[in-house]
């Protein structure tokens, strides 16, 4: 990844890339699919907050080092699995003087299916599409750029465990393998841990979204 790739006309590209995974995936989840019953697409909102330490592998390091980020996600049971909305983000510190600290965020949407187990256990597991979106600080050795930035595409794999402690919260530990399409590939694997908490969707909610 050099800096003389990227682009700062940053903003159409990401509209685009973000409208057509949104379209691409709700066309194949509303297929008529067996094995979940219609009533009971989108009958919770579950909102689910993690934290993770560091990448426990990328492909940028020596050069740079992860540092500890967050991720937000809105899941929603759909026609058959579940559909859920992301945002992880994480800055990355230079390790060396002539390269910019930046800030990875990654943007993506989710299809997964759930395994139930006994004791409030429960498995997920799923993959993901998005766009991440790295911006890059000016340093001693790019003055007069200001911020750099650029989109690029995202695919992922992501496996979950669950355990609902009570009627309606749960902790979580997940794993994704993230793969970012920059001129040179950057592949990435990070353990998350979380809380999140289910919510009943209201009726007119759920008539909309029907």
């Amino acid at each position: 990844m050099r800096l003389s790739s990227i682009q700062k006309n940053l903003f159409l590209p990401f509209i685009r890339r973000v409208m057509a995974f949104v379209a691409v995936f709700f066309s194949l989840a509303v297929l008529p699919l067996q094995g979940q019953p219609a009533d009971s697409s989108f009958s919770y909102i579950k909102p689910t907050f993690a934290i993770f330490p560091t990448a426990f592998y990328h492909t940028l390091s020596p050069q740079w080092e992860g540092q500890t980020g967050t991720a937000f996600y809105l899941e929603l049971p759909f026609y058959y699995g579940v559909v859920y909305a992301g945002v992880r983000s994480n800055d990355f510190q230079s390790e060396l003087e002539d390269l910019p600290d930046f800030r990875s965020t990654l943007f993506s949407l989710h299809w997964g299916k759930y395994w139930h187990l006994p004791a409030g256990i429960s498995l997920l597991g799923g993959g993901y599409a998005g766009s991440t979106l790295l911006r890059f600080e000016e340093n001693e050795f790019y003055r007069g750029l200001g911020e750099v930035a650029e989109s690029e595409l995202s695919l992922g794999l992501q496996g979950r465990l669950d355990w609902q402690f009570s009627a309606s919260w749960h902790l979580f530990i997940s794993g994704d393998y993230n793969i970012i399409f920059t001129s040179e590939r950057i592949q990435e694997g990070i353990f998350l841990l979380g809380i999140g908490r289910k919510f009943k969707s209201p009726k007119w909610l759920q008539k909309i979204l029907r």
